[in-house]
């Protein structure tokens, strides 16, 4: 059982559309964003995900719904998809606010942006576990915030390591002039 939906607008974090993803746990390339709704927000969201899990009829306790609470009491939905799919390559669709399709291929979406997720809940049944797993299919962007790296670059410290081209051993009284690789 599976059902498509779009999501109220909320913030994306951790998002990777593009190039070759990001490995689940598993090192399977997934695509994949975070998506973070008030509880208020979230409201048609979890009914979704519950009437999915509802109309499984599995009696087994769930291992996950596809979202946890965070501190703030906000909640943090996980959509994904795989790189490579049944029938090849797959491609999130990006929107931008006025509903049209645009190339995120060299732009990286940062935390912060505002958006909402195209995707669908569906049931997975294991022996082992069993739950519902929230599939990404298309972004549509409101606010963009552009990645552009992790922070500023570090200046120089004064007589810090240095980098060489060349490794060059110190002369600590060693009459070898080549390091030495001990096995312990």
């Amino acid at each position: 059982m599976s059902v498509s939906f779009n999501t109220p607008i909320g913030t994306l974090n951790y998002t990777f559309i593009t190039g070759e993803g990001r490995d689940n746990l598993s090192g399977v390339a997934q695509y994949s964003t975070q998506l973070v709704l008030t509880e208020e927000e979230a409201k048609p969201l979890l009914d979704v995900i519950n009437s999915v899990w509802a109309e499984s009829g599995i009696k087994k306790q769930p291992k996950s719904f596809g979202y946890k609470t965070l501190e703030d009491g906000t909640l943090a939905f996980n959509f994904k998809t795989n790189v490579d799919g049944k029938f090849g390559r797959t491609k999130v669709k990006v929107y931008d606010s006025k509903g049209k399709e645009a190339d995120f291929s060299n732009i990286m979406i940062g935390n912060g942006t505002q958006g909402r997720i195209g995707g669908t809940a569906a049931i997975y049944d294991q022996p082992a576990q069993s739950g519902v797993t929230l599939y990404l299919n298309k972004i549509q962007i409101i606010k963009l915030e552009v990645y552009e790296g992790s922070g500023e670059d570090f200046g120089a410290v004064e007589g810090g390591y240095e980098f060489q081209d060349e490794f060059t051993a110190s002369n600590n009284d060693h009459t070898d002039s080549k390091p030495s690789l001990k096995r312990f």
